[in-house]
């Protein structure tokens, strides 16, 4: 199959994770888009050509001819061709080196693709991504999630909070890409202006893609469970397997259905006094950590991050 993208812009959406991704998926893979852009969201897809080889299988030139085969019947008449897939940004409690391997394995299979990145306010992520990892199968409980290791010690915390530094994020994909070709979105900004996210999107590709309809933040799939649901999961996971691979399917009396049914009886007021206690503890535990890299991120991205919860 020919190689037609340089015929037409690449983006290809790396994440984060728990950023509205689901809900912008859902917007650029829709019928408002579909005749203009030629989008591909399969994430197994996606995962297979650059996260489940290991270096000595990886093949540039491979996964570039995959993705072309995939997407050479979708993109006549098209604008430009979106690739989005979350989990490539990586994640913060495993895989630790991948968000570094997958950048360079995307650069050298793209060397001329747009990289858009979705960021989200730390604490609140770090509270969204605490409920994720406990879905996994997972055992520990927020204070272990959050523990930092002491000064000089070999002991690797359960999450990686430089992870959540978005400077430091913005720099590692600005070492690989030209700085003009990577877009750093908090999700709090396109929700609350879509217009101007899909005007400076256009303005880095050169085309006319029509706007994101606006829609209300609460309203996005995939929202958090109650903490009382988190509570009986946590433990629940104890009879399970923490390797998601082996872990039975979930049925009716699978550890996560079970905690769903729980957070679906939970009243909403207490839903929202727990979840307002949580976001206490995470906010007196990160305090000002990402103050100085998120002042530097709000100078280059030309976003005002305090206006959204960000700490600056």
């Amino acid at each position: 199959m020919a190689d037609r993208t340089l015929e037409r812009p690449l983006v290809i959406h790396v994440g984060l994770h728990k950023t509205g991704t689901t809900w912008l998926q859902g917007q650029l893979s829709g019928p408002r888009y579909q005749r203009d852009l030629a989008f591909c969201g399969d994430i197994g897809f996606i995962y297979r050509q650059f996260l489940v080889p290991d270096e000595q299988e990886f093949s540039p030139d491979r996964t570039r001819a995959a993705f072309c085969d995939w997407w050479a019947p979708k993109i006549e008449g098209r604008q430009a061709i979106l690739v989005s897939g979350e989990n490539l940004g990586g994640r913060p409690f495993h895989a630790r080196h991948m968000r570094e391997v997958t950048a360079a394995r995307i650069a050298k299979t793209f060397p001329e693709a747009h990289i858009l990145i979705t960021l989200r306010e730390q604490a609140a992520i770090i509270y969204s991504m605490y409920g994720q990892y406990l879905r996994f199968g997972y055992t520990s409980s927020l204070s272990e999630f959050l523990q930092r290791p002491p000064p000089d010690s070999s002991f690797q915390p359960v999450l990686n909070r430089a992870f959540y530094d978005y400077a430091r994020l913005l720099n590692l994909y600005e070492e690989v890409f030209p700085r003009e070709r990577v877009m750093v979105a908090p999700s709090e900004w396109f929700f609350a202006d879509p217009d101007a996210f899909t005007e400076r999107l256009n303005a880095r590709l050169g085309t006319s893609l029509p706007p994101l309809r606006k829609q209300a933040r609460d309203s996005v799939a995939n929202p958090a469970w109650s903490d009382l649901a988190y509570g009986a999961l946590r433990h629940l996971n104890r009879f399970n397997s923490q390797d998601s691979r082996w872990q039975r399917p979930g049925g009716r009396l699978g550890a996560n259905a079970m905690a769903a049914r729980i957070d679906r009886l939970t009243p909403a007021v207490l839903k929202r006094r727990m979840r307002a206690a949580r976001m206490d503890m995470i906010r007196r535990e990160i305090g000002d950590e990402y103050a100085a890299s998120n002042r530097e991120l709000a100078q280059r991205i030309g976003v005002d991050l305090g206006r959204f919860g960000y700490v600056v």
